[in-house]
């Protein structure tokens, strides 16, 4: 089975790839097996329209953020959870930290409240500046559900998906939900501003690049048909979109 997968994105430009759609285990007549060869499906991700993320902090420090005092980059009374230092291609250097205010320590969400104050910043050395210890950072937050941070509530990966060289931040929420269904996020900094180019809700779909686009392996699910055409567990087919979005 072939299927075509579709991203909608206003104010996008999206490259589509044509992807193949395993049935495997999939049985029936000869008439339903040849109709299966030959139906295309066509799925949709609606992605929300792309945002500019408004910086909420901005602060002095070298270049080189390896060499950054970290409470700089996280709010008052808040200690660092985790941090990520984000490098490569044209793009200036970034940081992205994670910050909370609780005096719980764990990996694991179920440690913490969903109301617990925590966020995701990321910081970017903008406009470049000589080497020196009082270069420009801008800070913008990433949107984020009212959630308890750490596993298994949410995943944070980087991939290029601008085409650019430079790592985007993926984000991905699973709000106490089964199949890590939940809000999935693309932000990518370009000349300087911060836009989360991608959100849609998705179950069962790690966001990541492929060759700088953004390769989403969505699955929809197909009957299989048990000996006397009673419908049996669904199996997984799955699917490859890749989209890459630059603003106006």
């Amino acid at each position: 089975m072939r299927g075509q997968l579709r991203i909608q994105a206003p104010l996008g430009v999206i490259v589509f790839l044509l992807a193949g759609f395993g049935a495997a285990g999939c049985s029936g007549s000869g008439k339903q097996r040849g109709a299966s060869r030959n139906e295309s499906k066509h799925l949709t991700v609606e992605s929300a329209q792309p945002k500019r993320l408004p910086v909420i902090a901005t602060t002095h420090g070298p270049n080189d953020p390896h060499d950054f005092d970290l409470a700089l980059l996280i709010p008052h009374e808040s200690r660092l959870r985790q941090v990520w230092f984000i490098q490569g291609g044209s793009q200036p250097e970034q940081v992205l930290v994670e910050w909370i205010r609780s005096r719980a320590v764990s990996l694991y969400g179920y440690e913490f409240p969903d109301t617990v104050r925590w966020g995701l910043t990321l910081w970017t050395q903008t406009p470049r500046a000589p080497a020196n210890y009082q270069a420009p950072w801008k800070g913008v937050r990433i949107p984020l559900l009212e959630l308890a941070p750490g596993a298994p509530n949410m995943r944070v990966g980087f991939a290029d998906v601008t085409s650019d060289g430079h790592p985007d931040v993926l984000v991905e929420q699973y709000p106490h939900t089964n199949h890590a269904c939940g809000p999935h996020q693309a932000v990518a900094t370009m000349r300087g501003v911060t836009w989360r180019i991608f959100r849609a809700d998705l179950c069962e779909t790690p966001l990541h690049g492929s060759r700088g686009l953004l390769a989403l392996d969505l699955p929809y699910y197909v009957g299989a048909r048990r000996a006397g055409g009673a419908t049996g567990s669904e199996l997984p087919a799955f699917a490859v979109l890749r989209g890459t979005w630059m603003p106006r």
